[in-house]
């Protein structure tokens, strides 16, 4: 009988949440008061049903008054009668990350080897001849297929244009061939117009598909009237925006450096102070590669040509810190 007491005390034990011990015969047990535990008051109280009469206290209306929007339908969050809500009236703070990926000017990356499959696979072939001298522009990599630009919504992800990086191989080979004999480069007369390119890029275009590259300022307003110029058919002026000039400073120096094939480095200057800016640029890139082919270093620049041309872009000083563009 004690077992049996027992074991039911432990079932009531582990199924209660207070527990009262009673001393039976000199035996110590518990007993469950579950059955006794009851919730709050505030949790048992019945919800009020609205429109049932008079007697309810909540008929007719429901509580919701005579008349207006709150006693037809909802009103919407942070509504204010129609007048400037306060939310527009105060300024922004901080920024999504979406904006921020928008303001470091996203672009399509576009490798070298990529252009080169497209030529050995024929997908450039109408397009080379069309022209004597085809130039490949953003507007017609877009076309090909080679980039996909997008301009829907506010911050459009590749709205600032097209870089060129180099080849991306598990193995790096200098030149493609076909049949082991026959190596396949780029046409010598197609020129390559991209918004940016690496060091890289220009090198491996110029030295080993031996072509023509250039770079040129694009905003997102410009390559859109390039590539979709019917989209401003229902604007006020009605007109395709023309090409812009950088008015940034680190974008005037990007392209009227030569290092970077800027078309602004072509003679297209504002003033004779940019055309001599890039004359003295010149001169110094001479005498640097004058320097290193003859075994010499240059005493005012990096160790390395690499180091040097960085330092004549204007990326790092001559003691290798990184200049801070504004």
């Amino acid at each position: 009988m004690n077992l049996l007491l027992s074991n039911a005390s432990n079932l009531f034990i582990s199924a209660s949440f207070k527990t009262t011990a009673v001393s039976y015969f000199g035996a110590t047990r518990s007993i469950s008061i579950i059955n006794d535990l009851y919730p709050n008051e505030a949790k048992i109280k019945k919800d009020r049903k609205l429109g049932r009469g008079p007697s309810s206290s909540k008929g007719r209306t429901s509580g919701r008054g005579m008349k207006g929007q709150k006693a037809r339908n909802k009103v919407r969050a942070l509504f204010e009668g129609g007048q400037t809500p306060q939310y527009l009236q105060l300024p922004k703070v901080g920024k999504n990350i979406e904006f921020l990926e928008y303001i470091n000017r996203p672009m399509a990356e576009l490798p070298v080897n990529k252009i080169v499959d497209f030529y050995k696979k024929g997908r450039l072939t109408n397009f080379l001849m069309q022209n004597e001298t085809p130039v490949l522009d953003v507007k017609a990599m877009h076309d090909l297929g080679l980039v996909t630009l997008n301009f829907e919504g506010p911050h459009s992800k590749h709205s600032w244009g097209v870089r060129l990086i180099k080849s991306r191989y598990q193995e790096v080979p200098e030149v493609f061939k076909q049949d082991g004999s026959k190596e396949i480069r780029l046409p010598a007369n197609l020129k390559i117009e991209a918004t940016k390119a690496t060091l890289e890029a220009i090198d491996e275009i110029e030295n080993i598909q031996k072509c023509s590259i250039r770079t040129v300022y694009h905003t997102p307003m410009t390559l859109r009237g390039l590539i979709a110029p019917w989209t401003f058919m229902n604007t006020l002026s009605g007109k395709v925006p023309p090409m812009k000039r950088p008015g940034n400073k680190k974008d005037y120096l990007y392209y009227t450096n030569p290092l970077n094939r800027g078309y602004l480095s072509e003679g297209n200057f504002k003033t004779e102070e940019d055309a001599k800016w890039v004359q003295r640029i010149d001169q110094q890139k001479a005498r640097v590669l004058e320097a290193f082919a003859s075994g010499k270093q240059a005493t005012a620049f990096g160790e390395s040509l690499e180091d040097q041309l960085l330092i004549l872009k204007g990326e790092y000083d001559a003691e290798g810190n990184k200049i801070e563009k504004s």
